[in-house]
């Protein structure tokens, strides 16, 4: 028999639980002059992760950047940046949808190098030295297709000017629920289509044929902590092919993006990357666990006793049943269900639940009804503690008591 999932969804989108895939994110884009080749090194890094102080009434952080580039082995430039930000409203100190973005440039030459961030993060003595990236500047001259840049499909403003925001996640395609564009500079501007072939696992996923460009001179810039990318007349001017909403269409995972036309082809390659990815996701046994909350144990069982290879496979294809929004491989619902579940399984779990359990009772009614708007804490007549979780909007109340005083809240009465 199927099961209805009746997530109730009585909550702005708010983050539980979540950490962002990565502590920073640092992202590397060659630009182009018309004297010198350039390399934009930008990086993002959420409030969350910075150390904020108090002083009166605001909360302030700061964070340096220091970039090595080495080629063969020897030091050839250095150059740091850092950034800092204040704010009066203390939650957003622990905020994972506020950033820290920063840039800085550096004029190279053709040719492969290593470059090693290390980040330094005020009101700490920590210094963080960040895995060495290796990047080769291309021979423009030789080069008719550019590598793609992620950008936001919104459009930033910038002194009232419309711009395009670099998304600025380490040249990763965010697989989200918001839109994000693929921009592709291409330095002839007489050519005005393109092939564009998504390739994954060695097999195309589809192709598209492009004729949506525009012919400008660009470059990544700083605004009002933001990165974008606006008009510069030493900039080389190229035609940007916008490919809309594309990350709307690819799943997780390593893609190949093939770019061509009559005289020139080019691959580039990137991660398409859950960004904001819930915890429990990252083990997919437990996240099989939590369909208890849905289907039931048995079916949880049966789902386990598959190989456990491919558990997050067949867990993607089941929400993919139930998914809302058949247009985009981003399943909201999932996010949404496993979004609250990060949030119940680390508030709500206990030294008392059976082994191999983590779905009690709290846990199941959170995941299915999200945060109660009043939760009052009381005792039974046998002095047991217990919990009332009240959710007014659907005229609904759950009794909890910690019956053994081990913290373990069963669920009583509905």
């Amino acid at each position: 028999m199927k099961h209805a999932i009746f997530l109730f969804l009585i909550l702005p989108g708010i983050i539980f639980g979540q950490r962002l895939s990565k502590p920073i994110y640092i992202e590397l884009n060659d630009l182009v002059s018309e004297n010198e080749t350039e390399l934009a090194i930008s990086f993002k890094i959420p409030f969350s992760n910075m150390v904020f102080v108090k002083d009166v009434d605001s909360y302030s952080s700061q964070i340096e950047l220091n970039i090595e580039v080495w080629q063969e082995d020897v030091v050839i430039h250095r150059q740091s940046t850092n950034e800092t930000v204040i704010t009066r409203d203390y939650n957003l100190t622990t905020s994972l949808e506020y950033f820290v973005e920063g840039l800085l440039k550096i004029p190279l030459q053709p040719g492969s190098y290593s470059i090693i961030p290390t980040v330094n993060l005020s009101n700490t003595d920590k210094e963080v030295r960040l895995a060495p990236i290796k990047h080769t500047v291309p021979e423009i001259s030789k080069e008719t297709i550019l590598k793609p840049i992620v950008v936001y499909d919104k459009l930033a403003l910038c002194n009232d000017e419309e711009v395009f925001n670099l998304s600025n996640f380490g040249g990763s395609i965010p697989f989200s629920k918001f839109p994000f564009d693929l921009l592709i500079p291409v330095t002839d501007t007489s050519i005005t289509n393109l092939k564009i072939d998504f390739i994954q696992d060695d097999s195309l996923l589809f192709s598209i044929k492009s004729d949506e460009y525009f012919t400008e001179s660009l470059t990544i810039t700083e605004c009002e902590n933001q990165i974008i990318l606006r008009h510069d007349n030493s900039a080389q001017t190229n035609n940007y092919f916008l490919l809309r909403s594309i990350n709307y269409s690819l799943s997780e995972g390593e893609i190949s993006v093939k770019i061509s036309n009559d005289s020139s082809t080019m691959t580039s390659e990137f991660n398409v990357e859950w960004i904001d990815k819930p915890n429990v996701l990252n083990n997919s046994e437990m996240a099989i666990e939590l369909l208890e909350v849905i289907e039931g144990r048995d079916f949880v069982f049966d789902m386990l006793n598959n190989d456990s290879d491919y558990y997050y496979e067949n867990l993607i294809e089941y929400w993919k049943q139930k998914d809302p929004v058949k247009e985009t491989k981003f399943n909201e619902l999932m996010n949404e269900f496993y979004t609250r579940a990060d949030y119940a399984v680390r508030t709500f779990s206990s030294l008392g639940r059976k082994k191999n359990r983590i779905v009690n009772d709290r846990v199941k009614i959170y995941v299915k009804f999200g945060e109660p708007d009043e939760m009052k804490r009381t005792s039974t007549i046998n002095n047991q503690v217990a919990e009332i979780w009240i959710y007014p909007k659907i005229k609904k109340e759950f009794l909890f008591v910690d019956e053994n005083g081990t913290g373990e809240f069963n669920l009583k009465s509905e």
